[in-house]
């Protein structure tokens, strides 16, 4: 059930709701109420010094339509690629950007038991999952990953790749998933040999920080 205090973010699958000014767009209970189309609503959190809640609802339509919004701000509103903008918010909107995210991306892959098959439902404002027949919960699998930036001797220069799938003209630094068992340092160096044939020290791996990355999943 929708919450009339709470704030909502809206999304398409992998595209989110954003103002002209590529704000992240925080609607209101009586938006959100107004729309029509089928969606799925998940809890997210609180903002605003644990007094307001947030919502992300999932429209799922394949072409959603943009809700009828009138903030008093003379502001536009379009669904953008939440991948390609969600770093362009600030830190606080882009964390409920891709938290919102990677519950619908979930939402929408989990709808059957991994053990026995049954459909589940959706339990826990929609945070977890329960099976129809065996009663199993379960919840959003947790894909470990690392980008690292591999750094020269000399400290004036950085080892990129470039993937085949990439545009023209395009490299970035190492990134890839965690396998089973392993150290976030032992990672990197594996990628690193694997993508560019470079031998490094796991112990020179220093952490730096972490992000929300929703996508892909491995």
């Amino acid at each position: 059930e929708l919450e009339p205090k709470a704030l909502y973010v809206l999304l398409n699958g992998n595209q989110v709701l954003v103002r002209s000014d590529l704000e992240l767009a925080y609607l209101d209970y009586a938006t959100v109420q107004s729309i029509k189309e089928e969606s799925r609503t998940t809890f997210l959190g609180m903002i605003h010094q644990h007094s307001t809640p947030v919502f992300g609802v999932d429209l799922l339509g394949e072409n959603a339509s943009v809700p009828a919004t009138d903030d008093g701000s003379g502001a536009l509103y379009s669904f953008v690629d939440t991948r390609t903008t969600a770093p362009l918010f600030s830190a606080l909107d882009n964390e409920i950007a891709l938290h919102a995210t990677a519950y619908a991306q979930w939402q929408r892959r989990s709808g059957f038991c991994t053990l026995c098959g049954a459909p589940t439902t959706l339990v826990e404002a929609g945070t977890s999952r329960r099976c129809t027949s065996c009663n199993t919960p379960s919840w959003p699998r947790q894909d470990p990953s690392m980008i690292a930036v591999i750094g020269s001797r000399c400290g004036n220069k950085v080892l990129l790749a470039r993937s085949p799938r990439h545009p023209p003209k395009m490299h970035t630094v190492l990134a890839g998933f965690v396998e089973a068992g392993e150290t976030f340092e032992a990672a990197v160096a594996r990628e690193t040999m694997e993508e560019t044939g470079v031998c490094i020290d796991e112990g020179s791996v220093t952490y730096v920080a972490s992000q929300p990355w929703p996508f892909p999943q491995s």
